[in-house]
């Protein structure tokens, strides 16, 4: 029933959406989310700073997103087999058990076991819910690996006092409790991380795929084993299965020492580039050039020359639709765009500023219209305006026509380049 709460009221994935050529639908997403932004934040969002162009695909081959897994990212596909058999072998076995351990070892009784396990879920919950916001702000690579293996060490030191009959009940629940406070922050990671170290085709595919290999080795040996040392009623037996578990923690930090990726606050696009994209990079014609970009060495003074009536049709050529690349402003994808129309955004950056004079970016970018332009766009164009004289920057936010006085707080960009600006 959550679930399907959930279903009606998140949106669908604008970039899932717009890659698998449905790009309406994922406009109207994204121009609900900047609605939303708008009202309640009272501030324009500002234009996106970079675009990709893909070739939209209704389905991605399971075989494709295999090689892709194993052949392209091989890495990155052993780091995610060895959290998710860590945390599978650690998790099942413990928590199939703990009822059992407590009633052998501990001598609880049966309708008291239950609120031990309660505890446990508590910390279970806290661990992700006071931990998480920091795999974002210190970092994926030290919080991942720091979880495992400081799950895997506290797990050490309780199965140490454990052997030596130094915990009672509640001195082994205490440490359980921390062992597992970090640990469900870790699992939890895992999941994050095989779904953005992918392409975001195959990210559905790589949490399926890893947790149900990582359960098969783990959550199956995990209850096996420790099941068969409880069965023993020997602490020593016991104490072999908890190191089982620390040794497979450990080896999920260290994975994550050696093969972790830096993802946190990074563009998907850069983690890893999509399928989609690589196709239009792979079978790019050396006739579709005159559609890209322009290179930023280019003047707009040389990109106002006449196109011919062949190049201007080949240029219609690029529209939304699937097998094409497409645009959508907000998403990190954009159509290619022409030379003439590349040099219209300049000349028009230009005659804003002539009729307003000093400008703040942003609203600039509202006068111009820049929303519609596309991705990218309006950065690209007023980049070429700066360099080509157009228009002259006169801090890091606001922008001027060429020659315009600024109060002497300011000067023009070409004697800025070789002058601290104050």
């Amino acid at each position: 029933m959550g679930i399907l709460l959930v279903r009606r009221h998140v949106p669908e994935s604008p970039r899932w959406l717009f890659i698998h050529g449905r790009e309406e639908e994922a406009e109207r997403i994204v121009d609900s989310i900047e609605r939303e932004v708008r009202e309640e934040t009272g501030e324009e969002l500002e234009e996106p700073g970079s675009s990709i162009t893909v070739r939209q695909r209704k389905t991605i081959s399971l075989r494709e997103v295999a090689a892709t897994a194993f052949k392209t990212y091989p890495k990155r596909s052993f780091l995610g087999l060895a959290l998710f058999v860590g945390q599978a072998f650690i998790y099942n076995a413990v928590t199939f058990g703990l009822g059992t351990f407590l009633v052998t070892f501990y001598d609880i009784k049966d309708n008291i076991v239950p609120l031990y396990i309660a505890l446990f879920a508590v910390s279970n919950f806290l661990g992700p819910l006071l931990l998480g916001h920091l795999f974002d702000t210190v970092g994926r690579k030290p919080m991942i690996s720091g979880t495992y293996i400081g799950s895997a060490l506290v797990l050490t030191v309780l199965t140490i006092l454990f052997v030596g009959d130094s915990l009672g009940t509640w001195g082994f629940m205490a440490l359980l409790l921390v062992t597992f406070f970090l640990a469900s922050a870790g699992a939890s990671s895992a999941y994050l991380t095989v779904s953005e170290i992918f392409p975001m085709e195959t990210r559905a595919m790589a949490i399926a795929f890893f947790y149900a290999v990582g359960t098969a080795i783990g959550g199956v040996t995990g209850p096996y084993i420790f099941g068969k040392m409880i069965e023993s009623g020997k602490e020593s037996q016991v104490a072999i299965a908890f190191f089982i578990g620390a040794g497979v923690m450990a080896l999920g930090g260290l994975a994550e020492i050696f093969f972790g990726v830096k993802a946190e606050q990074a563009e998907l696009e850069d983690i890893a580039k999509p399928l989609t994209a690589q196709d239009t990079e792979r079978d790019k014609r050396p006739d579709e050039e005159v559609a890209e970009r322009p290179e930023p060495s280019r003047r707009s003074r040389d990109l106002g020359a006449e196109r011919t009536a062949a190049q201007r049709a080949q240029a219609h050529r690029y529209r939304l639709g699937p097998g094409r690349g497409g645009g959508s402003r907000g998403l990190p994808v954009s159509a290619p765009v022409t030379e003439v129309e590349f040099t219209r955004e300049v000349e028009r950056i230009e005659q804003v500023l002539a009729e307003h004079g000093v400008t703040e970016r942003r609203e600039l970018a509202r006068l111009v219209g820049a929303r519609f332009w596309g991705p990218g766009r309006f950065p690209a164009a007023l980049r070429e305006a700066v360099l080509s004289g157009r228009v002259q920057r006169v801090d890091r936010t606001h922008f001027a026509p060429p020659g315009q006085q600024t109060g002497g707080r300011f000067q023009r960009q070409d004697e800025r380049e070789a002058t601290e600006q104050r």
